[in-house]
């Protein structure tokens, strides 16, 4: 059985390059080539989603809309500054995180030959995490964040473009790890 080190050096190492001089002698450098072009089509999908989601965790997700909420005549309604993901939400950025880091892993891995193939794919794990983020976000659409409530005014959050484009990354997300699973299952190794 290899260890990981010599599944690495065997299948990357790169010869330096030759001298005509004698008097020059070069050390040997070891360069390790992980080509991006291993990946497979849902392995890209999925990472350039996971990347643009968060990227678009730093957008304001929501505005901020103070509302009158006594029983005078009047109504009140002023705008605030917006807040992001990591502002408003509470526990949803952390799923969301958890959710990149392991699509960016799971092909990091694979193309670094780092464990042997698993019984299951670990792209069910990206589809399902890719999932699990699309209704965090969906439910945050259709039932916005109140950020603070006093007995006359409320301050609740409004949704904007951000936060639809996250929904967006979170299904590349899906897609991707149900994509990687099905060309797995087709056999195309990818590398």
């Amino acid at each position: 059985m290899q260890t990981f080190k010599s599944r690495i050096l065997q299948n990357h190492y790169v010869a330096p390059p030759t001298s005509s001089s004698a008097g020059d002698v070069r050390s040997p450098r070891w360069k390790f080539q992980v080509g991006l072009a291993g990946l497979r089509s849902g392995e890209w999908i999925s990472s350039v989603s996971a990347i643009l989601l968060f990227v678009l965790m730093f957008f304001h997700w929501f505005g901020v809309k103070l509302v009158n909420t006594s029983n005078l005549l009047f109504a009140v309604q002023s705008f605030g500054q917006g807040k992001s993901a990591w502002e408003a939400l509470e526990y949803i950025p952390i799923v969301l995180t958890i959710t990149i880091v392991v699509t960016l892993a799971v092909p990091a891995l694979r193309l670094v030959d780092a464990f042997p193939k698993p019984s299951l794919p670990l792209n069910w794990l990206v589809a399902i995490l890719g999932l699990v983020s699309m209704l965090l976000i969906s439910v945050r659409i259709i039932d916005p964040p109140t950020f603070w409530v006093e007995p006359t005014i409320t301050s609740e959050g409004t949704v904007q473009a951000p936060i639809f484009l996250a929904l967006l990354a979170a299904a590349g997300i899906a897609v991707g790890g149900w994509r990687t699973m099905r060309e797995e299952a087709d056999g195309d190794s990818g590398v």
